[in-house]
């Protein structure tokens, strides 16, 4: 069962290292933005945390912040999954620590395909700067694909040759691709997970979500 099963849009990153050093980072840029998370504890791996909160991706604009931070062991060595309470998937956070630590930092986004609005995207940033975008999304009444920079080895470009713009890059094809890198998933029962670890950090305003531990509500 997908995680578009419980939330029309989803978006995470993978940070290239483990999480103690991928915390230590974000709290330091946070520091700097002079957003403080004050609220840095262990909890479960649920999104539900950050997605059903009252301060969760669908408050425009954010104003107060929380992230939910997983180690996961790939083929590559250890990464941090990081999923936030911003709109566009704390993307100013991910820009700058890219600056920081170093290697590809993945970001995406799907969202259903019944919506408005859909969009589906792939951004890779390394030092501060973006060296691969992918994205197909609605735009008014019209379709629009996007490819930007070299692609990445899992990557099927004959997918991006398809005659309509929106079967290009859809969450099946971002599902495959996450399968072939070894970090991260599409399914539910990955992102609300009562066993998996993860670190929650906020700003101590956040009115984080505290759900039970049965995954199948």
């Amino acid at each position: 069962m997908s995680i578009l099963t419980a939330y029309e849009n989803f978006t995470f990153s993978i940070i290239p290292c483990d999480l103690h050093v991928a915390r230590e980072m974000i709290r330091r840029q946070g520091a700097q933005w002079e957003n403080i998370f004050e609220i840095d504890e262990d909890v479960h791996r649920d999104v539900r945390i950050i997605y059903d909160s009252p301060d969760g991706p669908k408050r425009y604009p954010s104003i107060n912040v929380g992230i939910l931070l997983s180690e996961v062991d790939g083929n590559d060595g250890k990464k941090t999954l990081f999923v936030s309470s911003v709109t566009d998937g704390y993307s100013s956070m991910i820009f700058c620590i890219s600056k920081l630590i170093p290697g590809a930092h993945f970001k995406f986004d799907v969202s259903r395909p019944d919506l408005l609005y859909p969009g589906n995207a792939i951004r890779v940033l390394e030092d501060g700067k973006n060296v691969r975008t992918v994205y197909s999304m609605r735009d008014g009444e019209r379709w629009v694909f996007f490819e930007n920079g070299h692609p990445f080895p899992f990557e099927e470009t004959d997918l991006y040759l398809a005659r309509r713009k929106r079967d290009r890059l859809t969450p099946e094809i971002i599902s495959t691709y996450l399968e072939r890198i070894g970090y991260g998933s599409l399914k539910r029962e990955f992102w609300i997970n009562a066993t998996a670890p993860a670190r929650l950090l906020a700003m101590s305003s956040f009115r984080f979500c505290r759900p039970d531990d049965n995954i199948n509500t």
